[in-house]
């Protein structure tokens, strides 16, 4: 009997040991890569910005694929998740009716939003908007200015479906709005002049439409003229003359959608569509020294902002 249970026994340490072999060699060998096709809006250097920021932040496991919207092959990989940078992008993935996980990125909330109700995605999607809340924009305001009271804004075509998203920020802390309309056949200085002067602040709104650079560059020198502080959307309004603007820049905007990429990756699910969680605050002092209003530093009000957005 002994005879026959040895060779068994040894036939199954021999059995267990290969097993246990395999297992261990296969733990040395390299995962399959996890596919990402970035689309880019074009070739733009903001966009690619975006993408290198993601791929410095992805783990090396993920192989990461780069297109154009304009060139996009006529079939992407079935397996990858799908990252569009910028409207464009967005609008080339959802005709397509792809089921595959998608998140946009580098887009006005509006022109997600929009996007969305002309091309319906069934699958999981979501977004890292490339504006800033209307909350943060108005903390923004109480911190430069702890006693203003009374904000003016104007709304062009494009923007004007922001206007309520504003007025609940403004009734949650505590500010008064005077708005109106600025519609293409409008003089702006006749719709710019009153609401400026009759206001503490001026708010500009970032709109799509054909004439908002015109909008943008008389309600600015409106503003100075008043010696009334205006606070913008982009580093360039303030290096303009703006007294001050919250942003995100590309690489912000890259970190954030990577950190979304991978929540999917380890969770199976993206985080909801949100506005930028890192963004740059800049001011400008020479207009601050003009209107006469003593201001905090960005350091300072970057800090004040990131404390009250925890």
């Amino acid at each position: 009997m002994d005879s026959l249970l040895k060779p068994l026994i040894s036939f199954t340490l021999r059995l267990w040991l290969g097993v246990w072999l395999l297992v261990w060699l296969s733990t040395l060998m390299p995962a399959h890569a996890i596919g990402v096709s970035v689309v880019l809006s074009s070739e733009h250097p903001s966009y690619s910005t975006v993408a290198e920021a993601i791929k410095q932040q992805l783990a090396p496991s993920v192989s990461l694929h780069e297109w154009q919207a304009d060139t996009l092959p006529a079939a992407l990989p079935e397996d990858d998740l799908l990252v569009a940078i910028g409207t464009k992008a967005l609008k080339t993935l959802l005709q397509r009716n792809l089921q595959q996980p998608m998140l946009a990125s580098f887009l006005p909330r509006r022109s997600y939003e929009e996007t969305q109700q002309s091309f319906p995605h069934n699958g999981n999607i979501s977004a890292v908007y490339l504006d800033q809340s209307m909350a943060l924009q108005l903390r923004l305001i109480k911190q430069l200015a702890p006693h203003t009271k009374t904000i003016g804004s104007v709304f062009g075509p494009s923007s004007q479906a922001d206007s309520a998203r504003l007025y609940s920020a403004a009734y949650e802390q505590d500010l008064e709005l005077h708005t109106v309309a600025l519609n293409p056949d409008d003089n702006p200085i006749a719709v710019l002049q009153p609401i400026i002067e009759q206001s503490d602040l001026f708010l500009a709104i970032p709109d799509q439409s054909a004439f908002n650079r015109a909008s943008a560059k008389w309600s600015l020198f409106i503003a100075l003229r008043a010696r009334k502080a205006l606070i913008g959307f982009s580093e360039k309004y303030v290096d303009a003359g703006a007294l001050a603007a919250v942003y995100s820049t590309p690489e912000q905007i890259g970190r954030q959608t990577a950190e979304a990429v991978d929540n999917y990756l380890e969770n199976g699910i993206f985080p909801a569509p949100a506005h930028p969680r890192y963004f740059t605050v800049k001011v400008n002092d020479n207009t601050a020294r003009l209107i006469g209003w003593p201001i905090p530093n960005a350091e300072q009000l970057t800090r004040q902002l990131q404390e009250w957005m925890q």
